[in-house]
């Protein structure tokens, strides 16, 4: 990691906590009614996730090679979410629980609020990388509305009684639902026009994504419940063993399955892949809990200690172990 990487990363990181911090303080001390943490990530999702799909699928490349980004990670999403099932029923004493223990095994934090901005800053070419790293983002994204809101749906109730059918054909059909049609313009512009290499050259990208994570943040603060850290230790250990093993693992079993066929992931594209598969768990999983009345404090307390438990342990090692293999500059060599 170079001097302006590790700066980047720095401010990427102090922006992010900053507005977790300022959203939590803003419904403690009645600064904003909480519920404007709608409104937040309303305006979040609809223009800066759109931005950043289109700018980072204008930059994939079009080969079937990067095809396997899709399969790998809808199975790393899926798989997970359903081998946390059963183990969850063990140690939670209520089904809304266990809806939040699969919805965090199988929703990372890949997008721009973590994952998709440490690879793209990280691993080189940073062109290549934000596109494999939206690709993976607009997958998860897709993923989320037709896995995760079922299994959520079976283990909560939504507010209303809104039926699934319905409240899936909204995801799909609102505004909110923008980066997923952006994304097939990003892709449509890939086939057809030359990306803008300016927009990484001059951090209009960076800017981009600063601000889907202030959004992101400020708004999951805003409903962000603290405590229950030792109440759960069981469900933070386990919760800990799917993001940090079985995700990682499944990932790079997938990525030798993908090796061996006539069509192989880049060089790139798999170190993307394994960058992301040891995120923590997404605050999706904290959104969702809201939606469909799962557990909204134990959502919290293991995405903030999930993710406290990556930032201190497992990223650093990750840069000091990923660094010493070489991952983080371009690779000599391109695989198909």
């Amino acid at each position: 990691m170079t001097r302006t990487d590790l700066i980047r990363f720095l401010l990427f990181t102090a922006a992010g906590l900053a507005a977790l911090l300022i959203g939590y303080l803003s419904r403690r001390r009645g600064w904003m009614d909480e519920n404007q943490s709608r409104r937040v990530h309303f305006h979040t999702v609809t223009w800066l996730w759109s931005s950043a799909a289109l700018i980072s699928l204008w930059r994939l490349p079009l080969t079937w090679g990067n095809a396997w980004v899709v399969v790998i990670e809808a199975a790393v999403i899926i798989v997970p979410a359903l081998l946390m099932i059963p183990l969850a029923m063990l140690v939670c004493d209520s089904r809304s629980k266990v809806g939040v223990m699969a919805v965090a095994a199988g929703v990372g934090n890949i997008g721009w609020t973590m994952g998709g901005y440490i690879c793209f800053i990280l691993i080189k070419p940073a062109g290549d990388a934000l596109a494999i790293a939206g690709t993976a983002a607009a997958v998860l994204a897709i993923v989320i509305v037709l896995a995760m809101y079922p299994i959520a749906y079976h283990f909560g109730t939504l507010t209303g009684q809104m039926s699934l059918g319905r409240l899936m054909f909204r995801s799909l059909v609102m505004l909110p639902a923008m980066p997923l049609y952006f994304s097939v313009v990003g892709i449509t512009l890939a086939a057809n026009v030359a990306f803008p290499e300016w927009l990484i050259e001059y951090y209009i990208v960076d800017v981009v994504i600063l601000g889907v994570t202030v959004g992101g943040y400020l708004g999951v603060g805003m409903r962000l419940r603290l405590g229950g850290g030792l109440e759960y230790l069981k469900e933070h250990a386990l919760l800990a063993v799917f993001t940090f093993i079985v995700v990682p693992a499944l990932t790079l079993g997938l990525i030798a399955l993908a090796a061996s066929t006539a069509a192989p992931m880049s060089i790139t594209a798999s170190r993307v892949m394994v960058v992301q598969a040891l995120m923590p768990t997404g605050i999706s999983c904290v959104i969702l809990a809201n939606v469909f009345h799962l557990d909204t404090r134990l959502a919290a307390s293991i995405w903030m200690w999930n993710t406290l438990a990556f930032l201190l342990i497992v990223l650093p090692g990750l840069l000091v172990i990923l660094g010493s293999m070489g991952w983080f500059v371009a690779p000599t060599t391109i695989a198909p």
